[in-house]
């Protein structure tokens, strides 16, 4: 990708702009959003979109998936980004695209101290919050039923999967780990996620030695359907996790030894 993108000054008064892994996030989503409409996949992908995932982003930034999902956070709440699941990962969009690229300075600052470019702002945020919102209780009827089963069958199916890759079976599905289960499944069927993925990521994290060689201790039965790790084991991308585990370790001793060094008199 070549090409220019434009900067405000006033980036500097953003309430994050001190938080290095959510300006560096925020920075490499504005040099890697389409700049065209474009089609991948059947998807329209707007100006100021992009198709991408915690683990791309974690590889691309050089920051651990947890880092990522914590400065998108903060770019949500901001209201620099809006998100909403995709094929193949989460379509991310800038929701002040138009207005940092397209518009000509003079009309405002990156913090919209223009009153009529902030109230479109505003605006556009509202209009992408209730896009996701409209799309998610639209699918709901339909992705009651994954794979064409009832959810109950459905979460019977994917008991199934979890002891036959485990070998770990549950007393009764009343416990309260089941109800724990069933509650998270529920939930990640409703924002999209198909039996396939899940069931995916089962298989995906049963095959990798930390949980193989510690008898699955971890890998419980609603491990998988916490968001972070749904969306980190349901596409077979072990050498970005490698990688990203590897990151993580050297942080953590890199803190430990910055802690080690503070403690000396």
């Amino acid at each position: 990708m070549s090409g220019w993108i434009k900067l405000h000054r006033s980036l500097k008064d953003w309430e994050w702009w001190d938080d290095h892994n959510a300006t560096r996030l925020l920075i490499y989503l504005l040099v890697s959003v389409n700049y065209e409409q474009k089609k991948w996949k059947g998807i329209t992908i707007e100006p100021g979109s992009l198709i991408t995932s915690y683990d791309k982003l974690a590889h691309a930034c050089g920051m651990t998936s947890k880092q990522v999902r914590g400065a998108m956070q903060k770019l949500e709440n901001s209201g620099e980004t809006a998100r909403k699941r995709a094929r193949d990962g989460q379509l991310v969009t800038l929701v002040k695209w138009e207005k940092m690229q397209v518009r000509d300075e003079k009309e405002g600052s990156y913090l919209g101290t223009s009153g009529a470019v902030s109230g479109q702002d505003e605006g556009r945020t509202r209009a992408t919050t209730k896009e996701i919102k409209k799309e998610k209780k639209g699918r709901k009827e339909e992705d009651l039923k994954p794979n064409g089963l009832s959810v109950p069958d459905a979460f019977d199916s994917y008991i199934k999967t979890w002891t036959q890759a485990t070998g770990r079976t549950i007393k009764s599905k009343r416990s309260e780990v089941a109800k724990t289960a069933i509650k998270h499944f529920n939930a990640r069927i409703r924002e999209g996620y198909t039996l396939e993925e899940i069931t995916t990521a089962i298989n995906n994290a049963a095959s990798d030695p930390h949980h193989s060689e510690s008898g699955y201790k971890w890998l419980t039965l609603d491990f998988i359907l916490r968001p972070q790790q749904l969306e980190r084991w349901r596409e077979d991308n072990r050498e970005q996790r490698k990688e990203a585990d590897m990151i993580s370790q050297v942080a953590a001793i890199a803190e430990r030894i910055e802690r080690e060094r503070q403690a000396q008199p």
